[in-house]
């Protein structure tokens, strides 16, 4: 039987469309297909857990964020989207083009779901984080301080800024603002209050005035600091920490080797698929003949990649104080090293949770809890338990 030219078209058509909506089906059953480089940044939603106490809310929310980031063909439909926007129309869902090739992180890469442009609110519009989010974020720095206090344990949280809150001189015009109450002055406003003498670092200040000198502190490519603006946040801690603790400063002059090299694009270039395009000088940062030499971690591993497994420092014959650093991806940079030479001993734990674990701590005996989190991460973290 020959079709008729009408119903030849209807029938490819047809063909076509049932084809479109079977083959991500099929690529989640069973991939035909690899999957592209990823460029998300981040760890993909895992399954959702049957453990412990059902809660028919959270199991529904981790439910569809894991079929929301493991669907198939999803890393091949976001490549081509990302690859259209960013080369026709300099978009992206994820990452702000500014002025002179610098890039800035437009929404918080743990908040695939909805990238709710928080950083964008908080640069331009007013603080959107919540009363809720604003009480669990006293009481429970509080509450940890008030657990190592009767420890004997010294507790210091450190708010590490964001790129465009010292960077704003390369952002774009439509986002040159000012925003008089940013979710991090409302963190501190509410912790203050409620505790006075909780201590808190906040480096905003001491990364300001070193940008005076007309030197970048930030990648152009990348969310984190640059060599130059880690030796700013250590001065600056130092200077805190020293005033209550026996240290050993590990920056003399003398001690570090400053030497330019070119570093590839870094998480934001990744983001918008022009890691290999980009690249950019820096000016590093090296101990010459450091004294810290790496030993047993006294912690279990706690995460699923090795490369965020509690590492533990030594420096043989100090008397410094012992430090248990709680920290993200800003302590794991070559503030590390420093922070290392500081203390006789330093155990640094790569988990961004608001709660120190005291088990963990009890296993390490440190002196000095330090806590350090990322401007960024300050809202959002406590939404899960408001949902619960």
């Amino acid at each position: 039987m020959r079709l008729k030219p009408g119903k030849t078209g209807h029938t490819l058509f047809a063909v076509a469309l049932l084809t479109c909506i079977l083959l991500p089906l099929i690529q989640t059953i069973h991939p035909l297909v690899s999957n592209p480089p990823s460029n998300e940044n981040r760890a993909l939603a895992p399954p959702p857990s049957f453990e412990g106490k059902i809660r028919p809310k959270r199991i529904k929310r981790e439910f569809d964020a894991y079929f929301a980031d493991n669907f198939g063909l999803r890393p091949h439909l976001l490549w081509f989207l990302e690859r259209i926007n960013v080369t026709l129309f300099r978009y992206s869902r994820r990452v702000i083009f500014g002025n002179n090739d610098w890039l800035y992180l437009k929404g918080n890469p743990g908040a695939e779901r909805d990238y709710r442009q928080r950083i964008l609110f908080d640069l331009c519009v007013a603080s959107t984080i919540t009363e809720f989010e604003l009480d669990r974020w006293a009481s429970t720095l509080i509450r940890n301080r008030q657990a190592l206090r009767k420890r004997g344990i010294a507790y210091y949280f450190v708010v590490v800024p964001n790129k465009h809150t010292i960077h704003r001189e390369n952002l774009p015009g439509y986002l040159v603002c000012d925003n008089p109450a940013t979710n991090l002055d409302r963190v501190l406003e509410r912790v203050h209050r409620e505790d006075p003498s909780l201590p808190i670092i906040d480096l905003r200040p001491a990364l300001r005035h070193a940008k005076t000198t007309g030197n970048h502190l930030y990648y152009r490519t990348d969310t984190h600091w640059n060599p130059s603006g880690i030796l700013v946040g250590y001065n600056a801690l130092f200077d805190v920490l020293s005033r209550s603790h026996r240290l050993r400063y590990a920056a003399e002059p003398d001690r570090i080797e400053r030497r330019r090299f070119r570093v590839p694009g870094g998480d934001l270039a990744r983001l918008v698929g022009r890691g290999d395009k980009e690249s950019e000088s820096v000016l590093g940062l090296r101990l010459k003949k450091p004294l810290a030499r790496q030993a047993d971690s006294p912690l279990p591993r706690l995460r699923s990649d090795p490369a965020k497994d509690p590492r533990t420092w030594v420096v043989e014959g100090s008397d410094a104080d012992r430090a248990l650093i709680f920290h993200d991806s800003f302590f794991a940079t070559s503030i590390r090293s420093l922070f290392s030479e500081t203390f006789s001993e330093t155990t640094y734990v790569w988990r961004n949770y608001t709660e120190i674990d005291m088990a963990l701590v009890d296993r390490s005996a440190p002196d000095i809890v330090i806590h350090e989190f990322v401007e960024r991460n300050l809202q959002g973290i406590f939404a899960q338990l408001r949902d619960e």
